[in-house]
């Protein structure tokens, strides 16, 4: 199942960052989550109640709600990552198998778009919890 959650998030690579967008036309990071649950059949959500930069709070009441909460040490590919660029958790990707241990996809505002890059130290040091989707083994 983690290849099928890849290859959906991978479908995204390139489209272009939109705040709150949900098309190949334009999508954010949650977005990307969404849309991925939805081509896959997991689960059809469509939140938009959150600003450029949300506490974090909403966000992590619906991935418990929709998602299940891996500890770090067991995160494995296709599972999605909460990370933080400020005292509190914002941004959401899933992890790929391009980079060792891991890359990641996400709709990143500052690149414009979808993409795919290595989770380095940098990055890895942002996640702030690591959930599963239902269902996946």
């Amino acid at each position: 199942m983690a290849e099928n959650i890849i290859r959906a998030a991978r479908a995204y690579l390139g489209v272009r960052f939109r705040h709150q967008g949900r098309t190949e036309a334009g999508i954010d990071c949650a977005g990307l989550i969404i849309l991925v649950a939805r081509d896959l059949g997991l689960f059809d959500l469509n939140f938009t109640a959150y600003s450029h930069a949300p506490d974090g709070r909403t966000v992590n009441s619906l991935l418990h709600q929709y998602l299940d909460e891996v500890a770090p040490g067991e995160m494995r590919l296709g599972d999605v990552v909460f990370m933080a660029f400020q005292p509190f958790p914002q941004h959401l990707g899933i992890l790929a198998d391009a980079g060792k241990p891991f890359s990641l996809i996400h709709a990143y505002a500052q690149a414009r778009m979808v993409i795919e890059h290595r989770l380095d130290d940098d990055w890895m040091d942002r996640i702030r919890s690591v959930h599963r989707f239902r269902g996946v083994p």
